[in-house]
């Protein structure tokens, strides 16, 4: 899990998997996602939603960038099944957080906000503005979080983005002791959602 590549790839087999798995329930679905919007549109487009998305880092100046920069992953939808559509975002992390002074502080935190049955394993990580993104432009009720962790003792997770609980929010812009993307974060409570 070193470099990108290697991520993206455990990624894509997490999505192929759990796509297989709604199939098998009887869900009919779309891809959605930022690589879906915008295979069709003209080359350019891509290249100013770049430019949307440098300088000031904020959703309420790039709004429509960051909607499709961080939309979920698919949308679900069965005809069988009494179930109103819903958005779907796939995660997938290998790594728990591995330095004791960073999950202790992730759990300071959450002890701050009333929240004191965190384990290391509990621990799972959200960019910062797509966790944003799914609370502002999508209605929080109709998207779930689905969260694939070897390190977590129920391995798969999913929850609705309303009754996920985060733990811990990453104020900056850029997380310069991050050896990855440096992408600010928010850690959620994977321990309070559904296997």
């Amino acid at each position: 899990m070193s470099d990108f590549l290697d991520r993206m790839q455990q990624t894509t087999e997490g999505e192929d998997y759990i796509v297989k798995l709604l199939e098998s329930l009887g869900f009919d679905i779309i891809y959605f996602g930022q690589d879906r919007i915008l295979e069709k549109s003209e080359s350019k487009v891509p290249g100013l939603l770049r430019k949307m998305l440098v300088g000031k880092y904020s959703l309420d100046n790039h709004g429509p960038g960051f909607m499709i920069k961080f939309s979920p992953d698919l949308l679900c939808f069965s005809s069988q099944k009494k179930i109103s559509p819903f958005f779907l975002d796939i995660k997938v992390s290998r790594t728990p957080i591995l330095f004791t002074s960073k999950a202790n502080q992730v759990k300071t935190e959450a002890a701050s906000l009333g929240i004191h049955d965190v384990n290391d394993h509990d621990i799972g990580l959200i960019e910062r503005e797509a966790w944003d993104v799914y609370g502002k432009f999508f209605d929080s009720k109709r998207l779930a979080v689905c969260y694939l962790a070897p390190y977590n003792p129920n391995l798969i997770l999913v929850e609705w983005r309303s009754n996920i609980q985060h733990l811990y929010r990453y104020d900056k812009n850029r997380n310069e002791k991050a050896a990855g993307s440096q992408t600010p974060h928010v850690n959620i409570h994977l321990g309070r959602m559904r296997s």
